[in-house]
């Protein structure tokens, strides 16, 4: 006897059931069981209902409603729905509660007052739950922390302390990739003091971190975000940075405030982890690609500053910024020589933003000698003090000077010779003229010799462009009498590459991209959460996006300040020729 039995297929199964298959898929299959037909779709509707809202609240969460935190935590356990934590991409931290009272949602304009009726958090988080909930985190936190460490832990959230719950959302959240940090703060309880002792606990022989540590690949600090939560207590760092680095697929560091401990500072444990920063760095252990400084501090210690130099694998960019008298640099030639020494076979760009001879010191230079670029074998973009070129060139022409060469003659051949042959884009700054070599002050001929054979020579095959405009501003002195940088301008034109100065009005042919930090408009739960305006350009001088000005007008009294007027009409006629 020949029977056939009817086979059940899944779209025969009832609503119900099919909610239940859904919810044991992987959270990542569900948009593709949805798409498999019209009534597996109708079933999937309210789970992609759900990912589609967390998605829109949670990409981007932010600890400004104190709810946020604790209930990402439940989710990421799975004690509550697991779609809100999987959609997390990026979290802001903008301030540290430490007591119950400080459970309110913060404000970004109006500054917290403990004692005021504030406004309730969105959730209506009960005081006592995270406490609660810690118990679920027991066991996985007992992988992560000692006794000693979780016991006191525990005592801080049950006083109010939020710190811990952000560190360990960071650890478990699966798809996590950025982390920005408004505050500065690594006292105990805060979450960068809970997230440096959980990355060392996991940075020694394990080879498994959690996910969300493994995942992370951006991680950016102290970003000033214009309201009353910026931190602008500069403790020690050192330690920080070193355990930031070990996270095993860091790509970018934007760091604000980098400080080494005094040597006067009182003992306590927290100078004792940074005074011994570098031995938690070991060598080539670190994935990052990408470092900015904003103000680092005064001076880094040698050991520390061979230690962070030589612990990425391939750096490709760092940049440092000056950002106000605290942001003063000292030691930077040796910056300079273990960046070349340690990463110069990989290093792409390196950029100094909004230094002067003032608030950097190197070795008897502002920065380095050029004789340091001979280390570096892949440095495309470049940011250089031009008064270091002359001080190279006047130290070295009694060996390097031909017989008969007049000095004018030497600088000219030295400083267009001066940097690595796969040079692309030349940033110069600082005033010219020091005395050393070259032009005097308040002269421009020499380096635009210079300048204009550097182009012509074609010894820099991939050179795209050359920003002169620092070098050329009066910074508030004397007008000058004519027109800089004219004749590099127009050779430039013709041979390709970009001439910036204060007069260009040339179409230009290249679009340069350089390192830049993290700041106000990056924070997309701050007050610009729809990012900065897209006419905005980015200034290589300073370090920072600006609004693109006057575009060189002739005609506003910021023109009228670098040339007078005849000198501007001057200038459009020659414009309008090179356009034309």
């Amino acid at each position: 006897m020949s029977s056939s039995r009817a086979r059940s297929s899944i779209v025969d199964f009832s609503t119900e059931l099919l909610c239940l298959i859904i919810e044991h898929l992987p959270l990542s299959s569900h948009f593709d069981f949805a798409l498999t037909c019209k009534t597996l779709s109708a079933a999937s509707q309210h789970v992609l209902r759900r990912h589609q809202d967390a998605h829109k609240r949670f990409r981007v969460a932010s600890d400004l409603d104190p709810s946020t935190a604790p209930l990402l935590l439940r989710s990421a356990f799975g004690l509550g729905d697991p779609i809100l934590a999987w959609h997390v991409r990026s979290f802001e931290v903008w301030r540290d509660r430490t007591t119950w009272a400080e459970w309110k949602s913060f404000s970004l304009t109006i500054p917290l007052q403990i004692d005021a009726d504030c406004e309730p958090s969105d959730e209506q988080v009960s005081l006592g739950c995270a406490k609660e909930d810690l118990e679920w985190y027991r066991e996985y936190l007992e992988k992560d922390l000692n006794d000693e460490e979780l016991e006191r832990g525990f005592d801080e959230v049950g006083g109010g302390s939020d710190g811990l719950l952000k560190a360990l959302l960071f650890a478990k959240c699966s798809r996590l990739q950025e982390l920005k940090f408004v505050t500065k703060s690594q006292k105990a309880g805060s979450c960068l003091y809970w997230l440096r002792i959980m990355i060392s606990n996991w940075s020694g022989e394990r080879t498994r971190w959690p996910i969300g540590f493994f995942n992370l690949r951006h991680v950016a600090i102290g970003i000033y975000s214009r309201t009353w939560m910026d931190d602008y207590h500069f403790q020690p760092s050192t330690s920080l940075l070193a355990h930031i680095l070990r996270l095993p697929n860091i790509d970018t560091i934007f760091f604000n405030g980098l400080r080494c401990p005094e040597d006067d500072d009182d003992a306590n444990d927290d100078d004792d982890v940074n005074l011994w920063a570098e031995d938690t760095i070991p060598p080539r252990c670190s994935s990052v690609k990408h470092i900015f400084f904003d103000g680092p501090g005064t001076e880094l210690s040698s050991d520390f500053r061979e230690a962070l130099f030589i612990a990425p694998r391939q750096l490709l960019t760092a940049a440092f910024r000056y950002s106000g008298p605290e942001g003063e640099l000292w030691g930077a030639s040796g910056i300079f020589g273990a960046l070349a020494e340690f990463q110069g076979a990989s290093l792409e760009s390196l950029m100094w933003y909004d230094y002067d001879h003032h608030t950097i010191q190197g070795d008897h230079c502002s920065l380095s000698y050029t004789k340091e670029f001979a280390n570096f074998q892949t440095l495309k973009q470049i940011s250089f003090n031009i008064q270091d070129v002359e001080l190279s060139a006047y130290h070295s022409q009694r060996s390097h000077r031909e017989d008969g060469e007049s000095l004018e003659n030497y600088f000219v051949r030295f400083a267009s010779e001066a940097f690595p042959d796969n040079m692309e884009t030349l940033v110069l700054w600082d005033t010219p003229g020091s005395g050393h070599a070259g032009d005097n002050d308040g002269k421009s001929t020499l380096l635009e010799r210079a300048i204009v054979k550097m182009v012509k020579d074609k010894r820099y095959k991939n050179l795209k462009a050359i920003f002169l405009e620092d070098v050329e501003s009066t910074r508030g002195g004397p007008k000058k009498e004519a027109l800089w940088f004219q004749e590099a301008s127009a050779v430039g034109f013709a041979e390709g590459v970009d001439v910036h100065t204060l007069t260009s009005r040339a179409s230009m042919k290249h679009s340069i991209k350089f390192p830049g930090p993290v700041d106000e408009y990056d924070l997309r739960t701050g007050l610009h959460s729809n990012g900065r305006p897209t006419d905005w350009v980015f200034n290589p001088y300073v370090g920072r996006w600006e609004s693109p000005g006057c575009n060189s007008c002739g005609s506003c009294q910021r023109c009228h300040s670098e040339y007078d007027a005849d000198l501007w009409e001057k200038n459009g006629q020659v414009s309008d020729t090179l356009d034309g």
